[in-house]
């Protein structure tokens, strides 16, 4: 994570400038241009530093959550290296209006000082929360200070998204919200393969999820270890069987059918619709089912939860799972120490009829910063931003990422933060670009690091952690060539849902969901026909379903 964090773009540089007398730092008119009259100056005659600093300092409240933050001797929530950088580099003085042990605590807080109209200066809010400040009145429009005071480094960031994060962020053509964006390629499904395996028994890559199902048979039947015993399988699926976020859900293999469960996306008619109980999911749950019956998946799947399903994967037992582009990081990269000649690549989705996929994109706005209607300096919202992407990004200061000594995480300090959303993919052009010309000399320290790292690897082919580096950002059905072959065909399905949740979904979507995944699972193992898919359907429309997907259109 603090690599992550620690990654330069390549960017412009942000330009040094004199101090104004009210404290603004300016750059000098350009030529040509009007300078000043008698002392006055206006907004069109002098350019805007976006990290000028305030003299005297300005005071800027907010309130925050401790969990997962971990201080040393020299931090506290209080007095850190953050809040000490804020007020030496832009004068400005945070200070913490409260502060709460968890996240759960957090938000409860934060809800009844929204009801009460005592809110900081800036604060993070949910989607639900956003919309009841702005209906309220109670946070400023930030368009025309956004407009004015972002710097170009951060607008491109932000518009790496095609400003969806920004949409999300704006009301009625009004922006009030910096978002925290997000990087929401982390929601790409891809297939991961054993490619020894298909290698050994002469198998091309599926193109299609028929030829998934005749290589899982392979996999299963044809003895692809090379024991002598029928102990592999071919595609991996746990209990929960689709998962957003993580691996070995099977997402991948109902996108390739065109269905999106647990997704909201729009159907024809532009109206918001939950994937889950479209007609599409009907093909892949018989596949599945079909799966199933020729013992293609684990007879225990029901049971099974992601550790458990790793450890086949690490042990060398089953050779496909649909995961994201992380997926060697936490599924399975310990299948190298343990298998010889275990080679993973990463493949598109194949599809019901030879077409490419869609692969469902999630939202790249995970939450929002807001200013307080009338705090006197709104704009420092946009200059904090303007900070983090520059010591962050472009003039990378490390001293505020982590302690270098003791491993403590620094970066979790920043009280405005948000990950660029195609920073993977950046740092995986400037990868391939070096490794294929030798130059290293342009490119991101941290890019330079992950050429050492899957170098390292190619010396030491049970280099755990240059693996994993290979797999995710070098080449050679690597996982970020998967992820550019999505974004460069516009081959992906948005997130419609612009709220996190409703007043039903919040009372019964929990309980739903338990029904859907009780569906599934029963459908796969054979316990029931697809017939029950429509009763599923029929129930899960009467029990709340129909009433959270009119609140959905209604307030997205």
């Amino acid at each position: 994570m603090v690599a992550l964090l620690a990654v330069t773009l390549t960017l412009s540089a942000c330009s040094t400038s004199n101090t104004s007398s009210n404290g603004e730092s300016v750059s000098p008119p350009a030529t040509g241009q009007n300078n000043p009259v008698n002392g006055e100056s206006s907004a069109a005659d002098e350019t805007i530093d976006p990290l000028g600093k305030y003299d005297p300092p300005i005071d800027l409240s907010v309130v925050r959550s401790t969990e997962w933050l971990t201080f040393d001797d020299e931090n506290t929530i209080d007095d850190n290296i953050w809040y000490d950088a804020y007020l030496r580099d832009l004068g400005i003085k945070v200070s913490n209006m409260w502060t709460v042990p968890s996240g759960e605590a957090f938000q409860s807080k934060l809800n009844v000082s929204i009801s009460s109209n005592d809110i900081p200066d800036l604060l993070s809010v949910n989607a639900i929360q956003l919309k009841t400040l702005v209906e309220a009145g109670m946070i400023e429009d930030l368009t025309e200070i956004y407009e004015k005071y972002a710097s170009e480094d951060l607008k491109e960031i932000m518009g790496q998204d095609n400003n969806q994060a920004i949409h999300a962020s704006s009301f009625d053509g009004k922006m009030y919200a910096i978002p925290a964006l997000t990087p929401a390629i982390g929601t790409l499904k891809m297939l991961w393969i054993r490619q020894d395996w298909l290698d050994k028994l002469k198998l091309q890559p599926p193109q299609t999820t028929e030829e998934v199902l005749q290589i899982a048979r392979a996999f299963t039947n044809d003895d692809p270890d090379g024991n002598n015993k029928k102990d592999t399988y071919g595609l991996s699926v746990n209990k929960d069987i689709t998962s957003m976020w993580n691996a070995p859900g099977v997402d991948g293999l109902f996108q390739g059918f065109g269905a999106y469960p647990g997704s909201w996306i729009q159907d024809s008619s532009g109206k918001v619709v939950y994937g889950s109980i479209l007609p599409e999911m009907k093909p892949a749950l018989q596949m599945l089912n079909q799966m199933y019956k020729e013992g293609l998946i684990d007879k225990e799947f029901g049971v099974q939860d992601s550790t458990k399903v790793f450890e086949s994967l690490n042990a060398g037992k089953t050779g496909m799972f649909y995961g994201d582009f992380a997926s060697p990081i936490y599924a399975n990269k310990d299948t190298i120490l343990n298998v010889d000649g275990a080679v993973w690549n990463a493949y598109p989705l194949p599809s019901v009829d030879g077409t490419p996929a869609n692969a469902y994109l999630g939202s790249t706005a995970s939450s929002f910063f807001v200013v307080k209607k009338g705090y006197k300096n709104p704009e420092a919202a946009v200059k904090l931003a303007n900070y983090w992407v520059h010591t962050q990004y472009v003039d990378v200061d490390r001293s505020l990422g982590q302690n270098a000594e003791t491993g403590v995480a620094y970066y979790p300090y920043a009280i405005l933060s948000f990950s660029p959303p195609l920073i993977h993919l950046t740092q995986h052009n400037e990868v391939v670009k070096a490794l294929q010309s030798g130059d290293t000399s342009t490119i991101s320290e941290d890019s330079q690091i992950k050429i050492e790292s899957i170098k390292a690897y190619r010396e030491n082919p049970k280099d755990v952690g240059g693996w994993l580096t290979d797999r995710i950002f070098g080449e050679g059905h690597s996982a970020m060539e998967v992820v550019a072959s999505y974004l460069d065909n516009q081959l992906y399905v948005n997130n419609a849902l612009n709220v996190p949740t409703t007043p039903t979904m919040s009372e019964k979507m929990s309980t739903l969901n338990k029904m859907e995944i009780t569906m599934m699972t029963r459908i796969i193992m054979g316990d029931v026909g697809i017939e029950e898919f429509d009763k599923f359907v029929q129930d899960w429309n009467r029990q709340g379903g129909e009433q959270i997907t009119k609140e959905v259109n209604e307030m997205n």
